[in-house]
């Protein structure tokens, strides 16, 4: 398997743009179901400056052509627009980027309110995971309900991560409930 990203962000792509590919909470579960049919897993990634798919694939080449033309579809932009706006990110230089968007997410304000904090500690949970699984790095977080364990998990598997290549910025604290 392959991971594949194919994704834009507000220097790439304009506003109507973005908004034409955003995947809305509503559409995410439709979504999902559509990309898991290309892909063997899915992650999407989508805020108001950014949409990003990250897919575990049997061919990279194949994945994005396959990718490209569902984005067009569901948009309504013809393919060479999504290919314009999109940029692709493969293998290792895909699980750092996603390492660097997930330090992003790690990192939230501490006047968030908790239940904003909480949804973006488990967001990163699952990309850790993805990242863990395109490098074959034994995880459990999933099966963790959240607190201690699941913290000593995260931090076994950052440190797993790191080992395997990746570079993470300097954690800041997070309280959660």
């Amino acid at each position: 398997m392959q991971l594949l990203e194919i994704g834009l962000d507000h220097a790439r792509a304009d506003v109507t743009v973005r908004e034409r590919l955003a995947v809305s909470s509503i559409d995410l579960p439709a979504v999902l179901a559509d990309l898991q049919q290309l892909a063997a897993d899915a992650v999407v990634l989508s805020t108001c400056n950014r949409v990003e798919l990250y897919l575990l694939v049997p061919d990279a080449d194949a994945g994005a052509r396959q990718v490209v033309s569902y984005l067009a579809r569901r948009s309504g932009l013809d393919e060479q627009a999504v290919r314009a706006a999109t940029r692709e990110r493969r293998g290792i230089e895909a699980v750092r980027h996603l390492c660097r968007v997930a330090t992003a997410m790690r990192d939230v304000p501490q006047e968030a309110s908790r239940a904003r904090k909480r949804g973006l500690l488990l967001a990163y949970d699952d990309v850790l995971a993805k990242a863990a699984l395109a490098l074959d790095v034994p995880q459990a977080m999933a099966e963790l309900p959240l607190g201690m364990d699941r913290d000593l998990e995260r931090m076994r598997v950052e440190t797993d991560l790191r080992d395997a290549g990746l570079q993470f910025g300097p954690r800041k604290r997070l309280d959660t409930p």
